[in-house]
């Protein structure tokens, strides 16, 4: 009942997908069984937050980014996502100094930003999630710093300089 409450109010313009599979989609992935997205986020990744937070990341991705073992990481945000993407644009611009004073490793990252599209990307903006999935599979380069998915679903670049 929750469910169908926030799907409905969260949702209201999606007409894509028929509300009752959303409506199963989103509690399997939050919180049906032993692995889903939601369970595990609350207990492996979360603690209790402190003042006027809800949780805190146990081991935030700017300490681990730049440890991985990777050439590329692809952020991909929603354009009113609740996520800054900023903070990953600054720690790109960190790592890319880091890698030139040091001469450390350090994996190259995109920031692509999905239009009309909050936290919940694939939902808000299907096509534009694609389109973005596609453009970092293609060229990081170019991908990076660029807001994609012009409107809800439309194909084409919505501020192409963007940066």
């Amino acid at each position: 009942m929750m469910m169908r409450g926030y799907v409905s109010r969260r949702f209201a313009d999606v007409d894509w997908i028929p509300k009752d599979l959303l409506q199963a989609y989103l509690y399997q992935n939050w919180s049906g069984g032993r692995n889903s997205g939601g369970g595990y986020a609350h207990s492996t990744l979360l603690v209790p937050g402190g003042l006027g937070e809800l949780a805190y990341a146990r081991q935030p991705l700017v300490d681990r980014i730049p440890r991985l073992r990777v050439g590329r990481i692809s952020a991909i945000y929603g354009e009113f996502d609740w996520m800054d993407h900023r903070n990953m644009k600054a720690l790109k611009t960190s790592l890319l100094k880091r890698k030139a004073e040091a001469g450390l490793e350090a994996p190259l990252i995109e920031v692509i930003r999905v239009a009309s599209a909050s936290h919940q990307i694939p939902i808000d903006n299907p096509l534009g999630f694609a389109e973005a999935v596609l453009d970092s599979c293609n060229d990081a380069d170019a991908a990076h710093g660029t807001t994609v998915g012009g409107s809800r679903g439309a194909i084409g670049r919505l501020v192409p300089g963007y940066h």
